[in-house]
This record gives C-alpha cells, sequence and structure tokens, in this order.
C-alpha cells in the first residue's frame, strides 16, 4: 500500500513538473513573439484606447489584464503619454505580480521612454538648426554622441532623416539597428544599395535588417548577392528572403480579406 502511494506521488509531482515546464515554454514564446514585433510594425492608437489599456491593466481578471499589457507593448510609443504609460504598467505589474506582466512592464518602459527621449532630442534639434545638428552629431560625433540622434532621426518621420540613418546606421551599430528598426520599410531601398558594396560583416548585417523591414523590392538584391555569398552569408539571406515572403503574404492575405 506504502508503495502504491509513493509511487502515486511520484507520477503526481511528474506530471505536475511536466505541466509547469510546459507552461514556463508557452510563456517565454509568447514573450519573445511579442519582443520580435519591430517599432514599425506596430498600431498607433488613440488616447482614449491608451487609457482604456491603462485601466485595464489593472483588472482583477487575468486575461483582460495580460491583453492589455501585450496590446499596449505592441503599441507603437506616444512621447507624450509616455512617462503616464510606463509608471502605470510598472505598478501594475508589481501589484499582479504576473511573470508575463512584469516581462511587459519591463518591454513598455524601456520602449516608451526611449520615444521620450527623442522627442526630447528633436526638440532640442529644432532650436539648433534642425536636421543639419542632428547631422552633424550622427557624422561628426563618435559612437555613443550619435546614438541618441540616431533614434530621434527615425522617430521623426522626416523622409530626409530616414535617408541620414540608413546612410549611417553603422556609425553607432546597436542604436542604429534600431534606428532602422523604428523607421521599417522606408529605410529599405538605402539598405539594398549598400548590400553588394559592403564587406562580409556589413553584408550579414545589412541581410538580417532587410529581413526585418525590407520589402519585395529588395528580393532581386538578396538573391543575387546569395549566387556569390559564402555558405554562412548565403544561410542568412535564405532566412531573410523567407522572413519577406512571409512578411508580404501576409500583407497580401490581409488585403483580400
Amino acid at each position: 500500500m506504502l508503495r502504491i502511494l509513493l509511487l502515486t506521488t511520484v507520477v503526481s509531482l511528474s506530471v505536475s513538473h511536466a505541466k509547469t515546464c510546459s507552461a514556463q515554454i508557452a510563456l517565454m514564446k509568447r514573450i519573445k513573439a511579442i519582443q520580435n514585433v519591430s517599432i514599425w510594425q506596430r498600431p498607433k492608437r488613440s488616447n482614449s484606447e491608451i487609457r482604456r489599456l491603462i485601466k485595464q491593466l489593472h483588472d482583477p481578471d487575468k486575461e483582460i489584464m495580460q491583453a492589455a499589457f501585450e496590446k499596449l507593448t505592441l503599441t507603437r510609443p506616444v512621447p507624450a503619454a509616455s512617462d503616464t504609460v510606463a509608471e502605470q504598467a510598472t505598478a501594475a505589474a508589481r501589484q499582479n505580480r504576473d511573470k508575463f506582466a512584469l516581462s511587459m512592464a519591463f518591454e513598455i518602459k524601456g520602449d516608451w521612454t526611449e520615444a521620450k527621449k527623442a522627442a526630447e532630442t528633436l526638440q532640442i534639434a529644432q532650436r539648433n538648426g534642425g536636421l543639419r545638428y542632428l547631422e552633424q552629431l550622427i557624422v561628426r560625433g563618435n559612437a555613443a554622441q550619435a546614438s541618441g540622434p540616431l533614434i530621434a532621426a527615425a522617430y521623426s518621420g522626416n523622409a530626409q532623416a530616414t535617408r541620414l540613418v540608413a546612410q549611417y546606421w553603422r556609425k553607432s551599430r546597436i542604436p542604429g539597428k534600431r534606428a532602422i528598426l523604428i523607421i521599417g520599410p522606408a529605410a529599405a531601398p538605402e539598405l539594398s544599395k549598400q548590400l553588394a558594396a559592403g564587406d562580409r560583416a556589413a553584408q550579414m548585417e545589412i541581410a538580417e535588417l532587410l529581413g526585418k523591414v525590407g520589402t519585395e523590392k529588395q528580393l532581386p538584391a538578396l538573391e543575387a548577392l546569395a549566387t556569390k555569398a559564402d555558405p554562412n552569408l548565403r544561410k542568412r539571406i535564405d532566412e531573410s528572403v523567407r522572413e519577406i515572403k512571409s512578411r508580404e503574404s501576409k500583407k497580401s492575405t490581409s488585403k483580400n480579406s
């Protein structure tokens, strides 16, 4: 009898552990999928929508609360609301002590604080010569000095600023890549031009970025480079081509539905 009881306990614990691991894996996949959505892909929401989502962050219903965190994380940041959104998300996550909410609050704080700083940098630029001021900081400054202006230029929505970021993103590569992912497809034509002219390390980075922001117009350049690339670069290009085709297919399906 004791053996049966022990065996039952062990089986029960094993099943419980398996369920916990499965839930943890599902949670990590959900978080990763949200993190992989670039700023340019996130919809703009009205002030009333943002206020409604903030209210739902504190909802006692777990599903409603988590859905609000997800939607707010996937919202294009609005600089004027940055402080409120970041503070409310952090407070709600701490109150709920929910792993998903805590992860989303961390993402929200980072993205919305970044947007606020970008807006502040743009205001300073407007008082000091506008785009030319940003260009001087990006082109003449070191990597650290170029970082903030690159992000600010990306958030500006200005066509000239977009070209500036696309041309000089490698000046400060981590913020530069981030800036490209804020701009989106508008930066792809300039990146495509750099693809053939760059060294192998640059080509790897550009191919990766085109996978994130490119359209079908950039496929010929990627496919042409693949014919003379080494195996590792060709693998990176193939992945980017698949990403672009998948995104274009979803876009086409969305238009037809």
